[in-house]
């Protein structure tokens, strides 16, 4: 495949697939806890909450006096699975045990996979299987992302983003992946293990006229409600910058889509993003609502974690600052494609640098989110394993 149509596309799981020839999927890991982290400045919030959310703040952070030192800027966090390729990486702790699923790496690898925490530490996992073995109706085999996945009144919803097929998106006058476009979608379960089974109906999201929709997150705000948060794949089509992303409430059960829609965040051209922002993850700590995000091209040096902070989960939100969270280190470079989790030690990230040992390999490296004054920064942390018993709602 020429290397012009390896790179046609926005997102290191699409390029990772074609680089080897492959398709995608979404695959699930089990972890536990561990991590490091970095620092970041961030401007004062907009005193103005969304519509039915309170933003609670206070003049300190809680335990600002009890802040773990920062990481090292070289070394932030630790790889956890160095030697695997595992894009996209989302952590769910559960049962004393960490659930990490990723983005499918080839035509061969089940749309969504799974690997399991050998104990409630996040540094010895059992082998890979599938979680999610087919994709919906709607989509084709191959080019399935983003996963996340959330306990919703009794039973696991997942989230992800799979190629819609031919008949309802071509665009002959392009070439190669230009001409297909990912929608969003989501499939239930009984178990975090699974197996899930793709929900009957159309897609959640498509946003075909923005040439599709892609990593999908849930977040559940203080008062309660349910948000899916994405980007809209702009990018994947030529001259089509910046980026966006999206938030919009969802239905009690997390199967349907209600109301408004929300602009949150555009790609900003002039900066290090270079307009192409993605891999949201939206979360509320410390009294104020955090978007972490991916910004660039995921195959360049540039790619990094960027921040911004929102009024609310209906946005908007503002940079923190004109530089990367966490940008390239001696850990691997271009870290990207994050997303948080909550267990009894606080807050923890979980991404994918470029390996140091392939560069056809996106392993998962952790780190560990404080809050300062200023807002969150990466911090020193140690090997311990840690209980993975609180309940993912904390998102």
């Amino acid at each position: 495949m020429p290397l012009q149509e390896k790179l046609s596309r926005r997102a290191g799981r699409a390029i990772l697939v074609l680089a080897i020839g492959t398709a995608a999927s979404v695959s699930v890991v089990v972890v536990r806890t561990g991590s490091q982290a970095h620092a970041a400045a961030s401007r004062p919030p907009s005193h103005q909450a969304a519509r039915g959310e309170r933003v609670h703040r206070s003049n300190r952070s809680p335990g600002a006096d009890h802040l773990a030192p920062r990481a090292d800027p070289l070394a932030p966090g630790l790889l956890i699975l160095p030697r695997r390729n595992l894009p996209d990486p989302f952590v769910l702790p559960s049962g004393g045990r960490y659930y990490l699923y990723s983005s499918q790496t080839s035509l061969y690898s089940p749309p969504i996979s799974l690997t399991v925490s050998r104990s409630n530490s996040l540094f010895s996992w059992n082998p890979t299987r599938a979680a999610l073995s087919q994709v919906p109706s709607w989509a084709s085999n191959g080019f399935t992302w983003a996963p996340d996945v959330r306990r919703i009144r009794g039973r696991y919803v997942m989230y992800f983003n799979a190629w819609i097929k031919k008949r309802y998106y071509f665009r002959p006058q392009q070439s190669g992946m230009r001409q297909r476009a990912e929608c969003i979608g989501a499939a239930t379960a009984s178990s975090p293990s699974g197996p899930f089974h793709p929900v009957a109906g159309p897609p959640l999201v498509c946003q075909l006229n923005q040439h599709g929709a892609i990593d999908p997150r849930s977040f559940r705000s203080p008062a309660g409600l349910l948000y899916l948060v994405w980007k809209s794949d702009d990018n994947a089509f030529p001259g089509s910058r910046p980026t966006h992303i999206f938030s919009q409430r969802l239905s009690g059960d997390g199967l349907h889509l209600v109301g408004q829609r929300y602009l949150l965040l555009s790609g900003t051209p002039d900066l290090w993003d270079d307009g192409l922002v993605e891999a949201p993850d939206l979360v509320f700590a410390k009294g104020s609502y955090w978007l972490f995000f991916s910004g660039s091209w995921f195959n360049q040096d540039s790619y990094a974690i960027g921040l911004a902070r929102c009024a609310g989960p209906q946005g908007p939100c503002h940079l923190t600052s004109r530089h990367p969270f966490l940008g390239s280190n001696d850990q691997g470079k271009a870290p990207g494609e994050e997303s948080l989790f909550h267990n009894q030690a606080g807050w923890w990230i979980v991404y994918s640098p470029w390996s140091l040992y392939a560069h056809t390999y996106r392993p998962v490296a952790l780190g560990k989110i404080d809050f300062g004054e200023e807002g969150p920064y990466l911090a020193k942390f140690s090997r311990t394993p840690v209980l993975a018993s609180t309940p993912r709602h904390v998102r």
